[in-house]
């Protein structure tokens, strides 16, 4: 498709293959500042805390339950599997003598 030509004011859009009138919006975040921008590394600085947290401090009880939780669950599947690949081999090295 050949690009076609406007009058003044208005350009080419390929999506309508007409032409539309050029809007130019000003945002007025784009202004010029008088002061200079603020520091955002140095508030975050200042609003930080200081105080360092102990390392050794003791787990919520929530975490605690989802951990014990998690790892019980896991022991059980294990065990299952356990039983049932058990039973499997048993039955199956059995199964296939004959006499």
């Amino acid at each position: 498709m050949a690009k076609k030509t406007c009058l003044d004011g208005k350009k080419w859009d390929p999506l309508t293959t007409d032409c539309v009138t050029v809007k130019k919006e000003t945002n007025p975040e784009h202004k010029l500042r008088t002061e200079p921008p603020p520091n955002v590394l140095s508030s975050v600085r200042v609003t930080a805390s200081t105080e360092q947290t102990n390392p050794m401090m003791p787990l919520s009880p929530t975490v605690c339950a989802i951990v014990v939780l998690v790892t019980m669950g896991s022991i059980l599947a294990l065990a299952v599997w356990l039983i049932i690949y058990k039973r499997q081999t048993r039955l199956g090295s059995t199964s296939g003598k004959e006499n």
